[in-house]
């Protein structure tokens, strides 16, 4: 799994309940670093914080879908902010889901195998 966060402490916080679920993860603390990681290490899912300098979150999902990158894994957004205009434009872009932080680890945690286990599925089909 892919955090893209770029907030130490928030890296840290979600590392540790990605851990605590049974999951392997790697840090990405820019969207252009993400952009880089899913290209050359290609996750099976992506974290994504959604306000970030430089590039937001909902920007660097609009670039992976515009960049011709083969490998394109399901994102979930992650943000502190969750009004619906953002929980909309996340969605429109293209991502799976919208969590609120604080993370409510049972609902990230199933998020995160109903996303796997679709992706699994679709694996399978080819």
């Amino acid at each position: 799994i892919l955090i893209v966060e770029d907030n130490a402490v928030s890296q840290m916080v979600v590392e540790k309940i990605i851990h605590s679920l049974g999951y392997r993860c790697v840090i990405a603390s820019s969207g252009n670093e993400a952009l880089d990681m899913i290209a050359e290490q290609r996750p099976d899912l992506v974290l994504m914080d959604i306000q970030m300098p430089n590039m937001t979150g909902i920007e660097c999902v609009r670039s992976l879908k515009q960049s011709g990158i083969s490998h394109q894994p399901p994102i979930v957004a992650l943000t502190a902010n969750p009004v619906e205009s953002i929980r909309v434009a996340c969605i429109e872009v293209g991502m799976e889901a919208v969590l609120s932080k604080p993370i409510d680890i049972k609902q990230l945690d199933s998020h995160i195998k109903r996303l796997l286990s679709h992706q699994n599925a679709e694996s399978m089909e080819v």
